[in-house]
């Protein structure tokens, strides 16, 4: 069991949480959603004991572990072994029951070959499998992850959510902050949904999903995040129309992008490629300047203004994701979910009840 009551925080007279309340039970995967400032950091530093509250406790049955941050507890001159037997021995576990979890350990990290040197030598992948199977070997009854996933491969995620199920299904509690939408809808039984350091909403339904994507959708501005800055250039602006150059989008609207970028040092290679997805993340389709006619990847500085558009028609009414990779020289930067695209249904579309899906495509019978 774990229960938040009347828990507010604040810092310097700026109210960071405010009469946060709720109760976890055994078995429940709980996934906490908000934007950026929302206070769903400093509620998971609270319930695990980092910060204190202003207001407000926190009571819970059991022992918790939490993992905030990458390789957080993790000390960087000790081995990864030496962490392990380290942490291990914090909780109070002998060192013949931590040798014998160690196997458990090296099996679900594949860190065997690295396990006796130091961990200031590991990449963020490997810190990240590191501390989050210390988590999990050692074992606990509360469990509370902050974006620890967003860093690793997909075969390793998918590592790490199968053993978040299999925890829920032994009746461990399971807190996950994450703005993969997805996951959140995959994995939780539960959402609670922060917003300016208040609960806006607490459901089982994931619909509450949706009732945040749209919330979303309402105060989206890509200018809010760009200039994104990089030494080598800069992503400055990006505009979202149709074709009369207005914001309201409808499924008989063509969609115009335009995006501008300032190369700021000779670039030998040069890419920018638009990813659409639906709102959980899946892939719809993508735009990209390395497949189109006359691009030169090759850039001296510059101003660099791009235009593409989605013909009318093309896509369903829905709410949908921008993203944007940027290729400089050998390296791809990934900016996720820099807008949220709120496409409205035509009033003076009679058809859309015939076509299922994102798009709407222009294939056709002939009858023979």
């Amino acid at each position: 069991m774990l229960e938040v009551n009347h828990l507010s925080k604040s810092y310097n007279r700026s109210e960071v949480l405010n009469n946060i309340s709720f109760k976890l039970l055994s078995g429940d995967i709980v996934g906490i959603l908000g934007e950026n400032g929302s206070g769903k950091s400093t509620l998971l530093k609270i319930i695990s004991g980092i910060v204190a509250p202003t207001a407000g406790d926190v009571r819970y049955v059991g022992q918790l572990s939490s993992l905030l941050e990458i390789g957080s507890g993790i000390q960087p001159d000790l081995t990864g072994e030496e962490n392990y037997y380290l942490k291990g021995e914090l909780l109070g576990l002998s060192r013949p029951d931590l040798k014998n979890r160690i196997g458990e350990l090296n099996q679900f990290t594949e860190l065997a070959p690295w396990m006796n040197h130091p961990v200031k030598h590991y990449s963020d992948g490997m810190y990240m499998r590191l501390a989050f199977g210390i988590a999990l070997t050692l074992e606990a009854d509360i469990y509370l992850f902050d974006e620890i996933l967003a860093v690793g491969d997909t075969k390793f995620q998918q590592k790490c959510f199968e053993t978040i199920i299999n925890l829920s299904q032994k009746g461990k509690i399971i807190v996950l902050v994450s703005h993969n939408i997805t996951e959140l809808e995959r994995y939780c039984n539960r959402f609670i949904w922060l917003k300016k350091g208040e609960v806006r909403e607490q459901s089982d339904s994931p619909q509450v999903l949706d009732r945040y994507l749209r919330d979303q959708l309402m105060g989206s501005d890509p200018n809010k995040i760009l200039p994104w800055q990089h030494a080598s250039l800069a992503f400055s602006q990006l505009s979202i129309t149709n074709e009369q150059g207005e914001q309201r989008l409808t499924n008989t609207n063509e969609i115009w992008f335009a995006a501008e970028f300032q190369i700021l040092k000779p670039l030998s290679v040069f890419n920018v490629t638009m990813h659409i997805q639906d709102h959980s993340g899946l892939p719809i389709f993508s735009i990209s300047t390395s497949t189109s006619a006359g691009w030169i990847h090759e850039k001296k500085p510059q101003n660099v203004k791009l235009s593409t558009f989605v013909e009318s028609g093309f896509l369903n009414a829905g709410t949908y994701t921008v993203s944007f990779y940027i290729q400089i020289e050998s390296r791809v930067f990934q900016l996720r979910n820099l807008f949220f695209l709120g496409v409205s249904q035509s009033e003076s579309d009679t058809q859309s009840h015939l076509f299922s899906g994102k798009i709407r495509t222009n294939f056709q019978w002939k009858q023979l």
